[in-house]
């Protein structure tokens, strides 16, 4: 799977400090995955076992935060009642 390298200038733009938006999920999940395979670059047996599991299971959590575009109908499905303002189409 090929990693789409985010950055800070990925964040510019994105004011409210107390949403968790895509981009920033995306970077977070990002930042863990290459801790993860540090991890495993070093370890053996049980221990890299358990690692590589980790990076699985954020690599699939990546996965699905990027097949996640906002929209109105995924806002209501969401929020449980409709936009009052078209929802800004996130990039894929």
């Amino acid at each position: 799977m090929a990693e789409i390298e985010l950055t800070e200038a990925s964040r510019e733009g994105e004011q409210d400090d107390d949403l968790l938006t895509y981009t920033e999920v995306a970077i977070r999940l990002q930042i863990e995955i290459r801790k993860e395979r540090e991890k495993l670059a070093a370890a053996s047996g049980p221990e890299a076992e358990a690692i590589q599991e980790r990076i699985e299971t954020l690599s699939a959590a990546a996965e699905r935060n990027r097949h996640s575009p906002v929209n109105d109908e995924s806002f209501e499905h969401f929020f449980g009642f409709p936009s009052r303002t078209p929802v800004r189409q996130e990039s894929s």
